[in-house]
Formats: structure tokens, sequence, C-alpha cells
């Protein structure tokens, strides 16, 4: 039996008995998501590229509500153009992620490090789920310049016809984790050179203080 995708249009009726006040107005999609989701739900997008929130695709609006409801950085990308939508927590780590932002191709709001990343995108498009870890990138937070470290998970997101017409991304900063292992790596490259140096300088002396090693 094929199911059919769900009909948010559909109009929720009070009980015959009067117990609840009868609500005539269709839900209003995407749901949830704090500040992000109230901002998609209350701006205009009838001269965005994707039209009028009213025709967005179901499959979107469902993408839509499981991003913003989820705790991890996420974005999606929809469409030729990659539109790009983002949840509350992508936009408290990454200062480019503000509320003018949403709704727009990815490649005007990331720039030159778009173009780092877009073969990921473009792979999963293609219905291949692809991840990049410590992606290198320079941003600017508290009003400088910061060195930055980004593992990033690209999934491919199924229009209402079958057809792939979006990518998720979940994306985590892995910044301390590999300032961390640096750290490692040159304690202990420090500690190997320091037993070094001491082997070269170690003599042994025999009972008659005669050098024997």
């Amino acid at each position: 039996m094929t199911s059919c995708p769900p009909d948010y249009s559909a109009h929720f009726d009070s009980p015959k008995d009067g117990a609840f006040s009868t609500v005539n107005t269709p839900l209003d999609l995407p749901l949830g998501g704090g500040e992000m989701g109230r901002f998609i739900r209350e701006t205009d997008w009838s001269t965005s590229a994707l039209g009028p929130k009213q025709a967005w695709p179901a499959a979107l609006l469902s993408s839509m509500n499981l991003m913003l409801s989820c705790p991890d950085s996420m974005y999606l990308l929809w469409g030729p153009d990659y539109t790009l939508f983002f949840n509350d927590a992508y936009s408290q780590v990454l200062p480019i992620a503000t509320r003018q932002a949403q709704g727009q191709p990815i490649a005007s709001v990331w720039g030159d490090a778009w173009e780092a990343v877009r073969p990921l995108a473009e792979q999963a498009l293609a219905g291949q789920s692809r991840r990049s870890d410590n992606i290198q990138r320079t941003i600017v937070r508290n009003g400088k310049p910061e060195q930055t470290w980004w593992s990033l998970s690209y999934s491919p997101l199924y229009g209402d016809s079958g057809l792939i017409e979006g990518v998720f991304c979940r994306v985590n900063e892995t910044t301390l984790q590999v300032m961390a292992e640096a750290r490692q790596s040159e304690n202990e490259a420090f500690t190997d050179r320091v037993l070094s140096s001491i082997n070269d300088c170690i003599k042994v002396l025999d009972l008659d203080s005669r050098l024997t090693f």
C-alpha cells in the first residue's frame, strides 16, 4: 500500500460536545525551533526563490521540523541554488549564521568557504552520504579572526516526488579536540627529544671508576 504524504493543510475541528474551541487555521509550519523556527514561520517568503511558504513541498517542511528540533548544529540546503536554512544551535557557533542568512543561497553567505565543501554537498545530491573531518577555517568570532576546525556530515534529502532535492548537514566544531591533539603531539615530541639527549650523555663506570660504556 502506497502511503500518502501528510496533509499539512488539514483543519482541526473541536469535539461535538464543545469541550474545546474550534481551530480553523492550518498548522503554521515548520514547528518549534526557537528563534530560528519563529523567524522562518513569521517571514514573508513570497519574493524568495522558494516562493510563499504555503507552496513549499511537504518534504521540505518535514525536514525543517527535524532540523529545527535537533539540539546539534544543523543546516539544510534545498534546490538548485542550495537555499540555506539552519537551526538555533548552528546560529550560536557561527557568527555568519544570522537571521538574514536564512533562505539565502549558501554561496552568498559562506563566500569562498563554500567552494571548499561544495563537492561534499554535490555528492550528497547524487545520493552518496559524505563526511569530512577537521576542516580548517578562519572565522571572525568575538571581533577577532580565529583559527577553527569543523567536521561536516552531508546526507541526501528526498523531495515529495521521491527525487533528491536537497541535503542535510550536521556540523560539529572540533577546534578544542584538534588543539588538544596538537599539544599532545608536541609534548610527546619534546619528551622524545629529552630522552634522546639523556641517552646520548649516559656514562657507566665500574667499581674502580673506569668508563665501561
